[in-house]
């Protein structure tokens, strides 16, 4: 069973061997130097030449400051705004939504088992957005923890949906499926 679980979530095996040992736990100052570098390239992409030379000619500002005063003030809308569900979704399906579609036009399975864990176990935390208004009041930060963790989801660098559909989502899907067929048994007992 191990070795299905493996293959068809290694992200889970290369998380539980990380924190079984403490040695080699995550290395934080390491992940966050690469999280930087990556925001670096992204910034200094083609497609944003034309966005950002202007304002750093104009106002002599550098790009990463600016790429991080546009974060900061997406994090305060994520608080404050009114659409901030709205957004918070964007950020949660756009980007999956594109993998997603470039997973099923590859040939191998694995990549489609990744989008679908992904799919799972983000149906499966949106139901907490029918909550959402009680949650604002005592949690007013809700959405930007959302978007955060659903940004950890399906990044690359960290891709850990699967370590959360194993230890929550399918734990709850298969309590809830014992549920309806103990209640279908007895209906028809």
């Amino acid at each position: 069973m191990d070795d299905v679980k493996t293959a068809i979530f290694p992200s889970v095996s290369m998380v539980e061997t990380q924190f079984s040992d403490p040695r080699t736990a995550l290395d934080s100052d390491g992940l966050l130097d690469k999280l930087r570098e990556e925001f670096q390239e992204l910034l200094n992409h083609s497609a944003l030449e034309p966005a950002f030379a202007p304002i750093e000619e104009n106002c002599n500002i550098k790009r990463e400051q600016i790429g991080y005063g546009i974060a900061a003030l997406l994090g305060l809308y994520l608080i404050f705004g009114s659409a901030a569900q709205l957004i918070c979704n964007l950020i949660g399906f756009a980007y999956p939504a594109y993998v997603s579609v470039k997973a099923i036009r590859t040939k191998t399975k694995s990549d489609d088992t990744q989008r679908l864990v992904y799919w799972t176990v983000f149906a499966t935390f949106s139901l907490i957005d029918f909550f959402a208004e009680g949650i604002m009041h005592v949690f007013p930060i809700y959405y930007l923890f959302k978007a955060t963790f659903l940004l950890y989801l399906y990044l690359p660098q960290f891709n850990d949906a699967s370590s959360v559909y194993m230890t929550h989502a399918e734990p709850a899907i298969l309590k809830l499926e014992k549920i309806v067929h103990d209640y279908i048994k007895q209906k028809r007992s």
